[in-house]
């Protein structure tokens, strides 16, 4: 039953992962005036900097295109991405804002990268980095401000803003945005510059409540125990890491009332969550830990898998269903013994399965 149970798993997470495609209106930008409107897919930052997929529309052939091929494209009323050569390879930068300053950024693994250009300024990162380095054997923490001399030279024109200028610790989308909307108001009369950036959090918390089984699968086969289940789960959305993928965590309590286990305990998950976009019907899945609690000092973990599903009630309404499979990875020396016998309460392997009501907002 274990084995066709992990058998189950592998075969939604390969479905889901097939499924990755999120198509949603768009054009693409064959040059800076011959524009084709359609569908284009929208993945995360990285790899929209290295391909763009295109369709005209949802029966149509699906084309490819690589930085260099083509101008640019574009979501409707959302992120715009123009190809431009960095350190001589093409790629797709995400142009944030248009104006007297333009300004750009890059996904590259975990860092962010920025770039700017201007009327006879040619493309050009803006430093920043940051990190650890040893002197006289004792370590310190450093952070640049190259970016800052960069910035005031190039902006020397509007010496008002360098007060902004020299705030400005660590670049991000929300402050080279401002700088460079002010910048373009101080030299240029009349013209309004462009925010292409598509508003979003930097973060956001989705929250579920969530009741039912916890299946206690004592070791010996008599003895299956039903626990009941029910808490809140968080699930923390950072879209400028992926709009898919949630970090997923809460707190959950366990009863058994009249059967000698102590009574409530808790469960605590920590998972990354996958789930997908769009759709009345959005399936999900989570791996991670669960750790339990009984008591304060006497816990034990598991490793888990929780594949799921989402049906959509309303707009920032969804009911869900949920199944987790869990291994204690602790088990020998923490689990908590059943009051009639010297056999673990539970085996190596439980099961979870529950519903709740998801909000999204």
């Amino acid at each position: 039953m274990k084995r066709l149970i992990l058998i189950l798993i592998a075969f939604f997470v390969i479905v889901v992962l097939k499924a990755q495609t999120d198509f949603r209106p768009g054009y693409i930008l064959k040059n800076e005036k011959d524009t084709l409107f359609g569908e284009v897919d929208y993945q995360n930052d990285i790899s929209l900097s290295k391909i763009c997929s295109y369709r005209a529309s949802s029966t149509d052939t699906v084309h490819h295109y690589y930085p260099g091929q083509i101008f640019g494209f574009r979501f409707n009323d959302s992120k715009f991405f123009i190809s431009k050569m960095v350190d001589g390879n093409d790629v797709f930068l995400e142009f944030l804002i248009k104006g007297k300053f333009n300004v750009y950024y890059l996904k590259k693994g975990i860092d962010s990268h920025y770039f700017f250009d201007k009327e006879n300024v040619p493309l050009t990162e803006l430093p920043y980095s940051e990190g650890v380095k040893m002197e006289n054997n004792v370590k310190y923490s450093y952070t640049s401000t190259n970016h800052i001399g960069l910035l005031t030279y190039y902006m020397q024109d509007a010496p008002k803003l360098a007060d902004e200028i020299q705030s400005i610790k660590k670049p991000d989308h929300k402050n080279l945005i401002k700088l460079a909307t002010d910048y373009h108001y101080v030299v240029c009369d009349g013209e309004k510059c462009i925010t292409y950036e598509k508003k979003i959090p930097a973060f956001k918390i989705n929250p579920e409540l969530v009741g039912g089984l916890f299946l206690a699968n004592i070791s010996n086969p008599d003895n299956q125990l039903n626990l009941f289940q029910f808490g809140v789960v968080g699930h923390v959305w950072m879209p400028r890491v992926d709009e898919r993928y949630y970090f997923k965590t809460g707190l959950i309590f366990l009863s058994a009332p009249g059967t000698g286990i102590i009574s409530p305990f808790t469960k605590i998950p920590f998972q990354f969550e996958y789930q997908y976009p769009k759709g009345i019907f959005r399936p999900r899945i989570g791996f991670g830990l669960n750790f339990y609690n009984f008591y304060i000092v006497n816990m034990f973990s598991t490793l888990t898998a929780s594949p799921g599903c989402m049906l959509k009630l309303s707009k920032n309404i969804y009911l869900t269903l949920n199944y987790d499979f869990e291994l204690a990875i602790n088990y020998n020396a923490i689990m908590p013994l059943d009051r009639f016998s010297t056999e673990p309460i539970f085996s190596k392997f439980t099961d979870s399965l529950y519903g709740g009501l998801y909000f999204s907002f």
